[in-house]
Formats: structure tokens, sequence, C-alpha cells
């Protein structure tokens, strides 16, 4: 994580993604990019790079659908050998960010398993600034600019 090995770590990646169908296929709808296709999601195992599971979902299936993440989760983790299971970090993007996933998360850890977890998104000093409204980000740059 980070470029760092997190040794006795198994690190399990939930993600979706879109792909376009350019032709009639069973089961596509319409995606938020406004064509055909599918919006599968996949977990890996970040420490071999090896798929564990993935769900075939039409292209309007919702990002954040609870009911997916877990059912993923919950293939993903059968893959893994018992025996390997104790050490569980789980990473999802923003669509993971739901109440429900964090307490299905958090009940995944028992005694014999510890299961840490990250959901979210990437943010930068220029989504920062994009955020603020121009009357706090002046505030914010007057308090905070180096004196020459």
């Amino acid at each position: 994580m980070g470029g760092k090995l997190l040794a006795g770590w198994l690190v399990i990646d939930l993600d979706a993604t879109l792909i376009i169908a350019r032709s009639e296929k069973e089961g596509a709808a319409p995606t938020v990019k406004k064509g055909d296709g599918f919006h599968p999601l996949g977990a890996w195992l970040a420490n071999t790079t090896e798929s564990l599971a993935m769900l075939l979902r039409p292209g309007n299936a919702g990002s954040n659908t609870f009911a997916d993440h877990a059912a993923v989760l919950t293939a993903a983790i059968r893959q893994i050998p018992s025996r390997m299971r104790s050490r569980l970090l789980v990473r999802a993007g923003g669509a993971g960010a739901s109440h429900e996933l964090i307490a299905h998360l958090l009940s995944l850890a028992t005694p014999r398993r510890t299961v840490l977890f990250t959901c979210g998104w990437a943010i930068t000093g220029a989504d920062v600034i994009s955020s603020l409204s121009p009357r706090v980000f002046n505030v914010w740059h007057e308090r905070f600019r180096v004196p020459s």
C-alpha cells in the first residue's frame, strides 16, 4: 500500500468499471457515459494481482450498491484459504463509501480475524482549492501566504 509491503496482510481491492458494448449484447443497459454496456464489480488480491471475484452487472447498475459490494467481497474472501484470512485490508473507492458497507466490514472482524478497510478516493490540492468558495479561498490564501 502506498508502495510499501504490508507483511502478513492480504489486501483486497473492490472496484467497478464500465465496459461499452459496441453491438447489441444480452444484459447490456445504458451507462452514465451515454452508451450501452456493462458495469461489472470485481475484487482483486493486490498482493498477487489475482482476480478473486467478479459480478457482471448491466450498465445502469448503481455505483454504490451495497448488496453487490457485499456479494463480491464475500465471494472474494471465500477464494482465500481460511488459514490465510486472519489479517485483511479491504480497499474500496468512493463507490464503496456507504454506511451499509462500512457496517458490513466492521462485522467481518472476529477474535481470529482483523479486518481493516479504507473507502474513499484520493483528494489532491487542486480538489481542495476548487471546492472552496472564493471568499474562503482568499481568507485561507492570505492566512498562509509566505512573506516575500
